[in-house]
């Protein structure tokens, strides 16, 4: 995993866990391949929903470490519970050979050449089980990332393209290709003498995937140089991974812009134009002072409208219902 993963704790739950009991203001997710998924979760933000006293209570360090232990599976924190083997693996790959008919779909190595020795060769990615989010979230960042087997003698670029059709890995060949764009999405270097895990950054393109437009990616060599590189594939331990970050964008922020509309006494309502989300608002009593001035609100999150969590209604917390975070 890359070092950032290794400066979070790393929370795994079995499939069969419910996770509305758990929540966290921003969140990363690690796909993984074959349905499964990791939950990388920050420490401070973590919380348990505790039913007796319908109040959020923060996990201790102990109970995360309990709660690591106990995890028997590496399966799914976001995936649903009815996928199975069947479903198609998390992270799709191959590649294609120029003159070849072949198909490389069960390789253990992904190729990518420009050489006159192996000839013209073309990698592609596409993550098809993408972790579910709300509509409350937004992508700040998104990550493909891979590792390569051939340590180069001289330092190689490896570039990302957005692909435009569909394509099936097991019918894929350099004959039969898809269009692609014809800009760049981003690029890597592998240094020489080197064996490390690269990254792309495909934060635009994940927020088309995850309005239906997934195609994935195709990585190649420069047109200008002649070089190869070779990428562990999903068949090995150094699989492909995806990493997706998100923040939620549920309530009312300052940065946001909504369309509000008074309802008089009742309070007001407040339409997200970045989500659609809504949030009614309705003031319960409000004392002032120079010491401790107290006010209360009643808000409504349609965000929510599923959830019961403050004993208040579905959807409805006050504003005494919060957490703080450092």
């Amino acid at each position: 995993m890359s070092n950032q993963e290794t400066k979070q704790e790393q929370i795994q739950f079995p499939a069969q866990q419910e996770l509305k009991h758990l929540r966290t203001r921003c969140g990363k997710v690690y796909a993984l391949g074959n349905n499964r998924f990791r939950a990388v979760v920050q420490t401070t933000p973590v919380h348990e929903y505790d039913a007796a006293t319908h109040q959020w209570v923060e996990l201790s360090a102990e109970k995360r470490q309990q709660m690591a232990a106990q995890a028997h599976s590496p399966i799914a924190t976001f995936a649903d519970s009815a996928n199975s083997a069947e479903n198609a693996a998390g992270i799709l790959d191959t590649y294609v050979k120029e003159g070849s008919t072949q198909n490389f779909s069960h390789d253990e190595r992904l190729w990518i050449s420009t050489t006159n020795y192996y000839g013209n060769r073309l990698t592609y990615l596409k993550v098809v089980d993408l972790p579910r989010l709300g509509a409350n979230h937004f992508i700040t960042s998104a990550k493909l990332c891979v590792r390569n087997v051939y340590a180069p003698t001289a330092d190689t670029a490896i570039m990302c393209t957005e692909v435009l059709e569909d394509w099936n890995p097991e019918t894929i060949t350099y004959d039969h290709q898809p269009d692609v764009s014809g800009v760049y999405q981003d690029y890597c270097r592998v240094l020489k003498n080197q064996y490390s895990w690269k990254e792309f950054d495909v934060t635009n393109l994940a927020r088309k995937w995850y309005l239906g437009e997934n195609h994935g990616v195709q990585l190649s060599a420069p047109e200008s140089e002649s070089s190869f590189s070779q990428l562990h594939s999903s068949e090995t331990a150094n699989q492909p991974y995806f990493v997706l970050e998100y923040a939620s964008l549920a309530g009312l922020e300052s940065y946001l812009t909504y369309d509000h509309q008074s309802a008089g006494l009742a309070g007001t309502g407040s339409v997200s134009l970045v989500n659609g989300n809504l949030i009614f608002s309705h003031a319960d009593t409000a004392m002032n002072g120079n010491r401790l001035p107290v006010s209360i609100t009643h808000y409504y999150n349609s965000c929510d409208s599923d959830k019961d969590e403050f004993g208040m209604g579905y959807g409805w917390r006050t504003s005494l219902h919060q957490t703080l975070h450092k």
